[in-house]
């Protein structure tokens, strides 16, 4: 064998030994590839499994409550009765997730449709044009929410005493900021009312009037901005107007439009006075229910309380006064109901 001959020998193996190293260099890297993708795939997988066992979790407790009411066990069929801390851990996501809880178009979850009431029925009796022999309920209400300085302290104290109450919420609080709040109103089993979208008397009532066209338009888009938040299935039918129906002329053109709207007016029959002129406010927690008792003794119908309490940053008394409240109506046999 000439030199040339073994030169093109010693290139033909080099050649070769170059193609297996690539090879191999090709095996290794699918071999890597594979082996992260399945590690990924096992995480994916993991946090998957946990997020579906925490979102079954919520849904079986809510289950476990509509069973309980159908059962008439009376110790387990509240929904103050049971903790929702799972609920508040899950992310983030728009509580169209959980539609299946909302009494379909209300202002309520399904475990709270026990003890609510029709708003228009309520009003009519609180005015006497309805004759009421019945129990004693007593409608706990808190307007100009939701915020997260004082209505997180009234959710707290109802939670603890397994009270209901209902919510006039303002439509220009109704944003990201006070998203947990709200959400937490609907969960805990309170009603969701609405107490128009600016609050500004100059837009609502110019002249002391009502203007019906802006009182319809600020219905219907606090509506909206609800609905973004809990779901095509939510609707609320309740609404306060601010300063009260009473406070303003030539409000039957506006009532007329909320009606059409699917949507009833209510005012309050009792108050904690911590909106009155600063002469005539109370500034103890017993002051504000002695203002409630006087109050509400000026009706001739006292079997139904529809109590005006508000729950503004500014309004930490009223806060303080919520468990002594409960006392005063759960001392003269009341028990408590929402506005649907």
């Amino acid at each position: 064998m000439n030199e040339e001959q073994l030169r093109r020998r010693r290139r033909l193996r080099r050649q070769q030994q170059r193609k297996r190293r690539r090879r191999i260099f090709y095996i290794l890297c699918i071999l890597f590839l594979v082996i992260i993708f399945t590690i990924l795939r096992g995480i994916v997988a993991h946090f998957s499994r946990t997020s579906n066992h925490a979102q079954a979790n919520v849904a079986l407790w809510y289950i476990q409550q509509l069973d309980r009411e159908k059962s008439g066990d009376p110790d387990r069929s509240n929904v103050f009765y049971s903790s929702i801390e799972e609920l508040s851990n899950i992310a983030r996501d728009k509580l169209t997730a959980f539609n299946f809880t909302l009494a379909k178009n209300s202002n309520h979850i399904q475990a709270a449709e026990k003890y609510a009431y029709s708003t228009k029925k309520i009003r009519e009796i609180t005015e006497g044009k309805l004759d009421y022999t019945g129990k004693k309920i007593a409608f706990l209400t808190f307007d100009d929410g939701p915020n997260n300085t004082i209505t997180p302290q009234v959710l707290d104290t109802l939670k603890d005493r397994q009270v209901p109450a209902t919510f006039f919420l303002v439509g220009r609080n109704l944003g990201s900021k006070h998203e947990d709040t709200l959400r937490r109103i609907l969960r805990e089993g309170h009603g969701i009312a609405m107490h128009s979208l600016s609050h500004d008397y100059s837009k609502l009532y110019p002249g002391r009037f009502g203007n019906a066209d802006r009182i319809r338009y600020e219905a219907q888009e606090t509506q909206k901005l609800l609905k973004e938040f809990f779901g095509p299935d939510f609707h609320s039918s309740v609404w306060r107007y601010p300063g009260g129906h009473q406070s303003w002329k030539e409000l039957g053109s506006s009532d007329d439009a909320l009606a059409k709207l699917g949507v009833q007016w209510i005012d309050w029959n009792c108050l904690v006075g911590d909106a009155q002129p600063k002469s005539d406010r109370p500034t103890t927690s017993e002051g504000q229910v002695q203002y409630v008792h006087k109050s509400l003794k000026l009706n001739k119908q006292t079997r139904i309380a529809v109590v005006l309490a508000h729950d503004a940053e500014n309004k930490q008394l009223t806060a303080d006064s919520v468990n002594k409240l409960i006392d005063y109506f759960k001392d003269n046999g009341y028990e408590f109901g929402i506005l649907k």
